[in-house]
């Protein structure tokens, strides 16, 4: 956890003094935080440090949220950002390597292009499989109509 470190002037009416107080936005981030929210200003402070229950969740959600924005501006041939408030100057070529700063500055694992591939497919497999359930009941309710 890192404190930030505040020292008054010898001028000011209070004596030097260190402020231990913990970082709200530490560097080191915990393995379940959004390095996309935590550096949202329009977010409340408790939802910029939210952190979900379990890492494939905290995926889910990056994945869902904030994943096709950088994968748009890649295709465009535009630079990606961290989001994070110590390193918004951060910018990136490509998602791959957004997602190994990620990890190594924040220590937050992001699914890989190919995992979040999977994942669209196993989606899309289910969404498919749910509309043909819902055509065969609705066939089937108009065959019983009939009768």
């Amino acid at each position: 956890m890192e404190a930030s470190v505040k020292q008054v002037s010898p001028e000011s009416d209070a004596s030097s003094e260190l402020d231990f107080r913990p970082d709200p936005f530490p560097l080191l981030m915990e393995t379940t935080q959004c390095p996309d929210c935590i550096g949202d200003e329009q977010l409340p402070v408790e939802a910029r440090k939210f952190k979900y229950c379990r890492p494939p969740v905290l995926n889910d959600h990056f994945d869902d949220e904030h994943l096709g924005r950088r994968e748009t501006a890649e295709r465009r041939g535009e630079a990606i950002w961290c989001g994070h408030p110590k390193c918004r100057q951060e910018k990136f070529d490509h998602v791959d390597h957004f997602r190994g700063h990620v990890e190594r500055v924040h220590g937050v694992s992001l699914r890989s292009s190919d995992q979040v591939a999977k994942r669209r497919q196993r989606q899309a497999a289910r969404r498919e499989k749910a509309h043909r359930g819902r055509q065969q009941k609705k066939l089937a309710r108009k065959a019983v109509a009939k009768v």
